[in-house]
């Protein structure tokens, strides 16, 4: 039977972590490797509402297992998945339990974003490479749909948005008013009223004529690391199958909307299909962030199904709150 309790509540239990820290010290076992040999007892290192990471010392140095919640459940068997498919791009996990969501990894070191400082000072040279490597990743995978959509990674391709934002909208409009992220009626009125223009949208950024393929969700310089001259994407739980073009509105969120920035990201996502910032319209520009609103508040729903009271209130209002993005969005289209 499903463990009814939050997912934070779970994995602060001592049971909990000593059945993950007694499969991962088996695991590591199995590999046959002295260097793996444990070190030290297994330790809780953070928590979050949609997943939470344990640190095994070892003889070699720090494991790290990551647990997630129902939502991104298919993250270790996507990552196998990518690692094959990329192998210079994605880790390759020690060991996996796609049925109970772990992930065992060896330690990376840091991000090649930690020495960023303020993200508002980041500077288009910083992302080119990060966005040349998830440029690569999507030509890796455009081929590998049903692969990829088996392990469970939701697709979120543009024909599907409009029956997933009346989806959002019913489940918002359902929760109690006084609840983070209850959508309003006039909100969803207003919602349900812009549908046909999100309709338009999706066929709008499928007219550009890329093809779908699997978008990490949620990149980042914090989400990518350096290993033997290459850097390496992680942190896989925002994946889903989509337009390519989705992949740079967090990127754009984080640098602003510098034209000269704009353009060269656009230009290395696209380089590999053979298309230039010159073929994203404003309108496609818009109808490409309307995808990426309802995609990401898609996201947040699921990273919050497994909340407790506090996460709730620090979350909860998340998917309303990019939904509520939408309206300017077509409104100014």
């Amino acid at each position: 039977m499903p463990d009814a309790r939050p997912f934070s509540a779970v994995v602060r239990s001592p049971e909990w972590l000593a059945d993950a820290g007694a499969w991962a010290t088996a695991a590591l076992s199995d590999l046959g490797d002295a260097r793996h040999e444990p070190a030290g007892p297994a330790r809780l290192h953070r928590v979050r509402p949609w997943s939470a990471q344990v640190v095994l010392p070892t003889r070699g140095g720090d494991v790290w297992l990551k647990a997630c919640a129902d939502y991104a459940r298919f993250e270790p068997g996507l990552q196998v998945v990518l690692a094959r498919l990329a192998p210079d791009h994605v880790q390759e996990p020690l060991a996996v339990d796609a049925a109970r969501g772990w992930l065992l990894t060896a330690d990376h070191g840091p991000s090649v974003g930690e020495g960023d400082g303020e993200q508002g000072h980041l500077v288009r040279e910083d992302w080119v490479e990060v966005v040349r490597l998830i440029a690569q990743l999507h030509v890796a995978c455009a081929d590998a749909r049903e692969e990829l959509l088996a392990t469970g990674v939701p697709d979120r391709s543009p024909q599907t948005v409009p029956a997933r934002l009346d989806a959002l909208v019913a489940l918002l409009s359902a929760r109690p008013d006084e609840e983070p992220g209850h959508l309003s009626a006039s909100r969803a009125e207003e919602l349900l009223g812009l549908r046909p223009a999100v309709a338009q949208a999706c066929e709008v950024a499928e007219s550009i004529g890329l093809p779908l393929t699997w978008v990490h969700g949620d990149l980042h310089r914090w989400n990518v690391y350096a290993e033997a001259g290459s850097l390496r994407v992680f942190d896989l739980g925002d994946s889903q199958w989509s337009n390519p073009l989705t992949e740079l509105e967090i990127p754009r969120h984080i640098v602003g909307d510098d034209p000269l920035v704009r353009m060269t990201l656009l230009d290395e996502v696209l380089a590999p299909w053979g298309r230039t910032w010159r073929d994203v319209t404003p309108e496609v520009a818009t109808a490409v962030a309307v995808l990426h609103q309802v995609n990401r508040a898609e996201v947040w729903l699921g990273a919050t199904a497994q909340a407790d009271e506090d996460e709730r209130r620090q979350w909860g209002a998340s998917p309303e709150q990019e939904l509520a993005a939408l309206v300017p969005l077509l409104l100014r289209a």
